[in-house]
């Protein structure tokens, strides 16, 4: 029954009651459906929507917000379940090298590795060639007349051994003067010889330098245990010399041959082996990092 009804109704009743208004029980019934004014509440003027109604009704019964996603979570009617994730393939499906290469056909492969490693490269080989090694390698050497492809090498009866740490032992004793070339190219720059040990002299052993494959010497570096500077203004190719003298038991002297630019020996002047271990890499490339 609409309200103006109701209202002409209450009104039509009579002084005995009668007509056709409401009874006293009616009229408790309506009272008792009545909504008391709270103190500080008032009527809003945002009324509440069908469409709001329809949104609310449209959510799920335990709908949470910001649901933590879980990668690992495999129960796919949990809420924190990763629906449609991709599947990661093998090396292989991926076009991806298993070990770095800087040829590598895929653009993108190993990017960022590349990117360090090569940074790291470039500061090595500076720290290399600016005096940290041991230019010359022992392995290259050969005797005066071309004998001994590789260590041990034996020359005019003395026997040139390479230790691991790229020493050279000597053994024997030379009816006539023996040499043992170590050939070295290097760029313009100042360079410190070292590696002859002390006794030496002209009637033992020294270590001299000399022109590629001849008997012309440029420097006699060290017959006393003493290095010498020498500086190149061009490109020189050159051999180091271990030389021998006739009749001189050489059994177990040890030559230290060194070759390293004048700033590395302004720092040490021992003896540095041609290659520097692992260890020692590993420290250039942390002392990069730092």
């Amino acid at each position: 029954m609409k309200t103006e009804d109701r209202i002409a109704r209450a009104m039509a009743l009579d002084a005995s009651g009668g007509g056709d208004g409401y009874t006293k029980a009616e009229t408790d019934a309506l009272l008792a459906e009545k909504v008391d004014q709270v103190s500080g509440k008032g009527l809003s003027t945002e009324d509440y929507t069908s469409a709001e109604k329809s949104k609310l009704a449209g959510i799920a019964s335990g709908a949470e917000v910001n649901v933590q996603a879980d990668w690992s979570q495999s129960d796919s009617s949990a809420d924190d379940y990763i629906k449609n994730k991709p599947t990661l393939g093998t090396a292989a499906a991926l076009n991806m090298d298993t070990a770095l290469n800087a040829r590598s056909g895929n653009p993108v492969e190993n990017s960022a590795v590349t990117l360090e490693t090569g940074r790291l490269s470039v500061g090595l080989i500076e720290v290399l060639n600016s005096g940290a090694k041991n230019r010359l390698d022992p392995n290259n050497a050969c005797g005066y007349d071309g004998q001994g492809a590789a260590f041990p090498i034996t020359v005019g009866g003395v026997t040139f051994t390479l230790g691991s740490d790229g020493m050279i032992t000597t053994s024997g004793t030379p009816t006539a003067a023996i040499t043992l070339r170590i050939p070295v190219t290097l760029p313009v720059g100042a360079y410190f010889f070292s590696g002859c040990p002390y006794g030496g002299s002209s009637t033992s052993y020294r270590l001299d330098l000399r022109e590629p494959g001849t008997d012309t010497l440029v420097t006699q570096t060290t017959d006393e245990g003493r290095g010498i500077y020498q500086a190149f203004s061009t490109v020189r190719s050159l051999d180091v010399c271990l030389r021998i003298a006739a009749n001189y038991v050489s059994d177990g002297t040890v030559f230290r041959p060194m070759v390293c630019t004048t700033a590395a020996a302004g720092i040490s002047q021992d003896f540095v082996k041609y290659c520097p271990s692992m260890a020692e890499l590993y420290e250039m490339i942390q002392a990069l990092q730092a």
